[in-house]
Order: C-alpha cells, then structure tokens, then sequence
C-alpha cells in the first residue's frame, strides 16, 4: 500500500501520536500488547521508529491491528462499545467529587448495585434497602480524605 501512495504523491509521515506512541499495528492487540511477545525477524527492520513492548507501545488512539478475526471483533465491540466497568463514568465518580465521607461513598455504591442488579442475581435487594444495610454493617467512619473506596 505504501508504494502505491508514494506513486500517487502521498508523503510518509509519522503517525505517532504526542507521546510517540504507535497507532497502527501489524498485528494482533495481544501480539503488541502482551510483554515479551517475540516479534518476526523483519518487524525490526521495517519500523522507523522504535518500538516499546506491552501497553506503553500502543497510543491510546490507535486506529488499526491486523489479522483480527472474526470473534476477536466480536470481543472487542462488546468491551469498546458495551461494557461500562462498575464505578466510571457514574454517579460514583460525581460524589467522589462533593463527598469525602466513606459512608456517603458506600452507600452510593450500595445504591448503584442495587439498582444494577439482573433478574436472577442473589442479592435481592432494593434501592430503599441501602440505609438499612449500611446501618447492619459495621463500617469504620474514616476521617474526611484519609481513604478512597474507588
């Protein structure tokens, strides 16, 4: 590909991003991902730029691996697009900003998990229950700042 936009005029660039970091990979997200991965021979003699091994060699940008396959596609739509990690991006990172108090904090949480539940989990619970089970607990009462549940 890059002769044939070389023919046409395209000049090369570095597509690195600002903390030199690659974007475009030749193979697998494992393959650049995972520390110690032996690479082919001919790796080394067509990168311009150095390289780093495990997360640090991949941009947070990245636009491309190679040789993904069909249920790796699959994997990475539902972690991309789907999966939301308990705690990001939620009610729990604003109170995290305006309450110090761990209970406050905790029973946000408690709050969040409830209401998160699925029809068969075994903590049947609901969002009212949470001062109850906050009060049945015996939790320490940190001071304010001297702790971060999240």
């Amino acid at each position: 590909m890059g002769k044939c936009l070389e023919k046409i005029g395209v000049k090369a660039g570095d597509s690195r991003d600002s903390d030199g970091h690659y974007r475009f990979f030749p193979f697998i997200p494992e393959h650049h991902l995972s520390p110690n991965h032996l690479s082919p021979k001919w790796f080394s003699t067509y990168i311009y730029y150095p390289s780093k091994e495990g997360p640090e060699c991949c941009s947070d940008y990245a636009i491309s691996f190679h040789y993904v396959n069909a249920n790796l596609m699959y994997v990475l739509e539902y972690m991309i697009y789907h999966l939301r990690p308990f705690g990001t991006g939620t009610s729990v990172d604003s109170v995290q900003r305006y309450k110090t108090n761990s209970s406050d904090l905790l029973k946000t949480a408690y709050e969040m998990s409830i209401s998160n539940m699925g029809p068969d989990d075994v903590f049947k619970k609901k969002v009212e229950d949470a001062e109850k089970l906050m009060n049945e607990q015996s939790l320490p009462n940190f001071p304010n700042n001297s702790t971060r549940l999240i």
